[in-house]
């Protein structure tokens, strides 16, 4: 073989070897090309998977965010109901306490007006008796029906001591004094006098020997010319009920027109 064909066949042989290089790297352009293709896929997945994630993330802090709020808020009105709570229940113990310290004052008010009332009732004594002595010294003018029930020493009542409050009367005492010890009193009432007039006691009346014969009373040993409703008794007063058969004077004390 010629020379000029061994180079002919050389300068075909490096060109087939050069197309075929040629041709061998323009795959690996496209394949480069692809996987930059793929590569700003992959980054925009993971800047699109990012924001996703930022937004559940953003997303998640604020419904976090609300739900603080929320509880913050359920927080400060349990605190303020607690708050309020605790006010309202102060108010009500202040106003037991209120009541509590009223009431002990209106019962210790209560004490000292019943104690008073106590004093009262028993920082005065009189004395009393009653009796019928002149029926004795006239026994042939009384009425036969009533020498039973004169007693043997004309005394229907020795004299005895009884409690009294201010401002009662001659009257009020004896009433009381005759209804304890069960004798007999027998009294009208003159509203157009606003007084009392004793009629009988210890079942002897009036009239019961003549027609000037009846009961009267003396306090502290005088004679009172008014009722004895309208005798206002004092601390140590003496109470004397007498019964006379001539107006008075047969006790010592003269009947005066």
């Amino acid at each position: 073989m010629s020379l000029k064909k061994k180079i002919i066949i050389a300068v075909v042989i490096i060109l087939a070897l050069g197309g075929a290089f040629f041709f061998s790297e323009k795959p690996p352009e496209k394949v480069t090309e692809i996987s930059v293709e793929e590569s700003i896929v992959s980054e925009v997945s993971e800047i699109s998977v990012e924001e996703s994630i930022v937004s559940e993330i953003s997303e998640i802090s604020v419904e976090e965010s609300i739900i603080n709020e929320v509880s913050e808020i359920s927080v400060e009105e349990s605190v303020v109901n607690e708050v309020s709570e605790i006010s309202v229940e102060e108010s009500v113990v202040s106003e037991i306490s209120e009541i509590y310290v009223e009431e002990s004052i209106i019962n210790e008010v209560s004490e000292i007006s019943v104690e008073e009332s106590v004093v009262n009732e028993v920082s005065e004594i009189s004395t009393i008796s009653i009796s019928c002595s002149t029926l004795l010294n006239n026994l042939d003018r009384v009425k036969k029906n009533k020498l039973a029930v004169i007693p043997s020493n004309a005394v229907i009542l020795s004299a005895v001591r009884e409690e009294f409050t201010e401002g009662e009367s001659v009257f009020d005492v004896t009433k009381r004094v005759c209804i304890d010890r069960k004798i007999p009193f027998e009294f009208t009432l003159a509203p157009i006098y606003n007084t009392a007039y004793i009629e009988g006691i210890g079942n002897i009346y009036e009239f019961d020997c003549g027609s000037t014969s009846g009961w009267l009373y003396k306090v502290n040993g005088e004679f009172k010319s008014y009722g004895c409703s309208d005798c206002k008794l004092s601390d140590g007063d003496i109470i004397e009920w007498v019964y006379t058969c001539d107006l008075g004077k047969d006790v010592g004390n003269e009947y005066k027109e």
